[in-house]
């Protein structure tokens, strides 16, 4: 039983068999890793299930667990996903939550709204105490399936807590008195919302604390402690910290009452417009702006709060949910992700948006209830060395925030209509966009070395095939469409150094005069270009995608691997005699998809491929929905061979083939929203991409982020590719 909800009349998580799972993964395989590779880790499989071979004995421990346990991999997953993670959780994990913006014209406004919000989180969780929570069910793939809905139930009341070297969850537990804790200016308050004796606050009364806490905090005496950026910190320096703070009897039960609050609503301050996005030539605009601010900037106030100075420190980001109201109308949240998918946060959150729209736009009583103590400021101890932690945390996120690289597009050429009438998935479509998108994609390392007066450049990275800047504002080299003047530049390729010397720079270059040690290379003057822009990736990487096990106790996720062979002959044949589309900014008239419509046979072989790629997609995507993916028995076995051998583990899972299948440069997630809203996050390794994307009828928007550290990833750069995978397939489907 949790919270009411009985989970027995839903079936356990199977193990798959292991035959199955090892040729599964052989098949996974082949496709992002050399013939060598592949033959040596067929070799270990080969040993590892051979008849008394260690893999038998770890498939029965898997199988004896499951009749003992309601989910005999949901602990292994929630360590291995989360809870073993030592990285900070903004950017590497809590997503950010973008609203449609709310028009705030005075502070009470903010107030109201704050108030509306709580009000209703209330309302829901009187719903789940009693039980009301309705039952969902599966709407494909054997229609009807009752589905899991604990995790629902983790979402209010619920907090991370730091660990070394595992975290642990706060769980919410059911109590007669609630409250909310609000940040604001980096102080914090606590709100009471619910008492024994006398019941909830409603929407007047609510409103009336929140205004209370907002003409107090930019009143304050002194400025309060930053301490919610120890949060930002890596998780085994924050848990030494938090035990540094919890030899205080006053700080202990301000973390307390952090971790047993309902929700963190923090009352943001609008960061700069430095993080606007850095799109491409071309970029569609966004639905939402806000004062200058575009929909990319909303979005990283979501995910890390815009830096120490801003409202990195208005944070508590172990707590599940925190709802953010900016005062220029920007609201979202971002939610710590170990207790619940994001279905749960998106349905929660538009079904109160929902009411709140239905309800009548005057607001109510806002004169003070002076009936009420006001609410608690919460006040630190704050000894030298965690004044020390909190400005090295501060230095700490804030570089980090600096490194991300992140780009809300929307493509609004077409959305799922038109995908659905092409008779496939809008998320298996979208998948193999992905792929192709990365596949086309030529990585920044390749691009030349760019080198002007010295300081001018936006960024210098170091080694001789690297891309940096124009010396002029806004003009990145070679993604702009602006003309601008150039002293000569020096691009540096492998083994061979030519000074360019480009009066304007275009799109498209006429022929130009390449000089080597002052003489002309006729043989490069016209093809330099055609040199650079043919080294694309050419070849997929391991990818991640969420696929829902809910049609089973407890269940989570598990990982549907898109790039598949099928996906690889596909995309080698869109590009087949082509370079990468991205480099250069080209024109239309070079595409390949115009001279694929003027050779059918080719036409039809392409689309041909294409539904051998989709096929394999929904093949894999059904798999792991019915709870027979690999990537869940996989860590199993992994797990139980630690267990049974005193923490060494087979050979199969040291080898470089799962190191590199578990090693996910592209990692994706599906988060539909009904509302004009969206989602996103940071990428899961340094060189790799996130991309998060919401199909809606006649668009789609998708959140690409990577790191700017990175020599190999550029998320507007990816944003191009993709459009232009989008368009090619539109035309070969049409």
């Amino acid at each position: 039983m949790i919270n009411g909800f009985t989970l027995r009349m839903l079936p356990k998580v199977p193990v798959p068999t292991l035959d199955q799972t090892m040729a599964e993964y052989l098949r996974v395989l082949s496709p992002i890793v050399t013939a060598q590779q592949l033959d040596h880790t067929r070799s270990v499989i080969k040993h590892f299930t051979a008849p008394n071979g260690p893999g038998t004995a770890l498939q029965q421990y898997l199988l004896d667990k499951r009749d003992a346990d309601d989910n005999w991999a949901y602990y292994y997953w929630l360590n291995d996903m989360y809870l073993d993670n030592p990285l900070p959780l903004p950017i590497n994990s809590n997503p950010g939550m973008v609203m449609p913006p709310r028009k705030f014209t005075t502070v009470n406004d903010i107030s109201r709204f704050g108030a509306r919000l709580i009000d209703h989180l209330m309302l829901h969780k009187e719903m789940l105490d009693g039980g009301g929570l309705v039952q969902e069910r599966a709407t494909s793939r054997e229609k009807g399936q009752p589905l899991c809905m604990a995790q629902y139930y983790r979402l209010l009341g619920s907090c991370r807590r730091p660990g070394d070297p595992r975290d642990s969850q706060y769980l919410p537990e059911q109590r007669t008195d609630e409250h909310v804790v609000v940040c604001c200016r980096n102080q914090m308050y606590c709100l009471p919302v619910k008492a024994g004796d006398r019941g909830r606050l409603n929407e007047d009364e609510i409103a009336s604390q929140l205004l209370y806490i907002l003409n107090d905090a930019p009143c304050l005496a002194r400025k309060p402690p930053r301490i919610g950026v120890l949060t930002t910190a890596q998780r085994p320096q924050w848990a030494r910290d938090r035990q540094m703070l919890l030899l205080e009897e006053q700080n202990a039960r301000n973390i307390e009452l952090i971790e047993q609050a309902l929700v963190l609503i923090c009352i943001d301050e609008p960061i700069p417009l430095t993080y606007n996005a850095r799109g491409f030539n071309g970029s569609p605009a966004g639905a939402h702006y806000c004062g200058g601010r575009d929909e990319s900037n909303m979005a990283q106030e979501m995910i890390h709060g815009g830096g120490s100075e801003f409202n990195s420190a208005n944070r508590w980001f172990d707590k599940t949910m925190q709802l953010i109201i900016c005062n220029d109308g920007t609201w979202g949240l971002c939610y710590e992700h170990s207790p619940s998918e994001g279905i749960a946060v998106v349905q929660l959150l538009e079904g109160i948006l929902k009411k709140i729209d239905e309800m009548p736009a005057e607001a109510g009583n806002d004169t003070a209830q002076n009936h009420l103590p006001p609410p608690e400021r919460l006040e630190w101890i704050v000894r030298p060395e965690i004044d020390l932690r909190v400005r090295e945390a501060a230095r700490s996120i804030d570089r980090s925030i600096e490194d991300l690289d992140f780009y809300v597009y929307r493509y609004k050429p077409f959305g799922k209509n038109f995908i659905k009438a092409c008779q496939v998935s809008p998320d298996v479509f979208i998948q193999l966009a992905l792929q192709l998108a990365y596949f086309k994609l030529v990585p920044v390392e390749t691009l030349p070395h760019v080198e002007s007066q010295p300081g001018l450049l936006e960024k210098r990275r170091s080694g001789g095939s690297t891309m940096t800047s124009c010396p002029l504002p806004s003009c990145p080299v070679p993604d702009s469409a602006n003309r601008f003047q150039h002293n000569p530049i020096t691009l540096t390729l492998p083994r061979q150094t030519f000074t360019l010397n480009c009066p304007q720079h275009k799109h498209k270059h006429a022929p130009l005069s390449i000089r080597c040690q002052n003489q002309v290379h006729a043989s490069v003057r016209n093809s330099l270009f055609r040199v650079i822009v043919t080294r694309l990736y050419g070849h997929l990487v391991s990818t991640y995608e969420s696929a829902s096990t809910r049609r089973f106790m407890l269940g989570r996720v598990d990982c549907i691997r898109s790039a598949s062979s099928e996906a690889l002959e596909w995309a080698k044949a869109m590009c087949q005699g082509e370079g990468a589309n991205v480099t250069l900014e080209s024109d239309k008239e070079d595409d390949y998809s115009a001279e694929a419509a003027n050779d059918a046979k080719k036409r039809d072989n392409l689309r041909e491929l294409f539904r051998c790629a989709a096929a394999r997609q929904t093949e894999v995507m059904v798999q792991n929905i019915l709870g027979h993916g690999i990537d869940i028995h996989l860590l199993g076995l992994r797990e139980a061979s630690k267990e049974l051998n005193q923490g060494t583990v087979h050979d199969l899972f040291t080898d470089d083939c799962y190191k590199i299948a578990n090693c996910f440069l592209l990692s994706t997630s599906q988060v539909a929203c009904s509302t004009n809203s969206f989602m996103g996050y940071g990428p899961v390794t340094p060189h790799g991409y996130g991309a998060s994307y919401n199909p809606h009828p006649n668009e789609i928007i998708f959140c690409i982020s990577a790191f700017f550290s990175s020599d190999k990833t550029s998320a507007s750069r990816f944003a191009r590719s993709l459009q232009d995978s989008l368009d090619a397939m539109r035309d070969l489907l049409s």
